[in-house]
């Protein structure tokens, strides 16, 4: 059977790269060739998969983005070095020795609901995300695959 990483990467779209700066203070983001902000913004939310070419595209994280901006808002907190995720891969790249992390994600539509209002009784359309319950299915699933598995730029985990 394929393992799980693999299939992730097949199934999944290939969107660009983050870089190490040169200084391994930040990351840069690259998108993929042909890829522009607005497209990446209309993936929508969206599970992604950080992968290290450098290590035989060892899979470091699974993670999640479900806002306005998609995997660029995600993009954002990654390029800033003082929070707990940018933290967890800049010191992971570090220790790996490489400085670079291929993106592939799977874009999720939204679920629409209707729900009663508890304070109106107004029934209200709503768009749900998926993106978490796919995020938590995703890592469950490629942990319990093999006990050699780890995400280690998941900060939820380790």
């Amino acid at each position: 059977m394929t393992p799980l990483s693999e299939q992730f990467r097949e199934s999944a779209d290939y969107i660009g790269t983050l870089w190490l700066s040169h200084n391994g203070t930040h990351l840069i983001w690259e998108r993929f060739e042909g890829y522009r902000r607005k497209d990446i913004i209309a993936f929508g939310d969206v599970v992604y998969f950080l992968f290290l070419p450098e290590l035989d595209n060892e899979l470091v994280k699974i993670g999640m983005s479900a806002s306005k901006n998609g995997f660029e808002g995600r993009v954002t907190t990654y390029k800033r070095s003082t929070c707990a995720t940018s933290r967890k891969v800049l010191d992971g790249l570090k220790a790996k020795n490489v400085d670079q992390i291929d993106v592939y994600a799977i874009p999720l539509g939204r679920e629409e609901v209707a729900d009663v209002c508890p304070i109106t009784g107004e029934v209200l359309r709503l768009q749900l995300s998926k993106a978490r319950e796919y995020e938590k299915r995703y890592t469950k699933l490629f942990l319990e695959e093999n006990s050699k598995n780890q995400l280690p730029f998941c900060k939820q985990i380790g």
